[in-house]
């Protein structure tokens, strides 16, 4: 997960950490504003984001991608579980910290559903 987005999260009222019962802590939305302040509703959608990492020869597009975005503006926000889940499905293809994986070079297009829930049953 991203500190520093996650910091920025926090500051700006965002999200809160809260411990839930296995003592485990638990970062949840609060009520959700448009970063640019816009007076616009938000509305639910779908969006389709591209990763790249430094140092890797592969371009991730991850399509479907649950967002909250701002009706006038069009600023889009993600629930920190679904950012959590972004970083796991690009994992094998972008390593983590300095140790990028030696793949040729790619472009490859992932759903975003479909990537969770074979996730989830690989995990059992």
């Amino acid at each position: 997960m991203n500190i520093e987005f996650l910091r920025k999260q926090l500051t700006a009222g965002k999200v809160e950490i809260e411990v839930v019962a296995n003592g485990a802590t638990e970062v949840t939305d609060m009520k959700p504003k448009c970063h640019n302040r816009c007076p616009a509703p938000l509305v639910r959608r779908r969006s389709k984001q591209t990763y790249e990492r430094k140092g890797s020869p592969v371009q991730v597009i991850i399509k479907n991608i649950p967002v909250t975005a701002c009706s006038l503006c069009g600023d889009e926000t993600m629930p920190l579980a679904t950012f959590g889940k972004i970083n796991e499905i690009l994992l094998p293809f972008h390593g983590k910290h300095n140790q990028v994986p030696q793949l040729p070079p790619a472009e490859i297009i992932i759903d975003f559903a479909a990537a969770t829930r074979t996730m989830r049953k690989a995990k059992g």
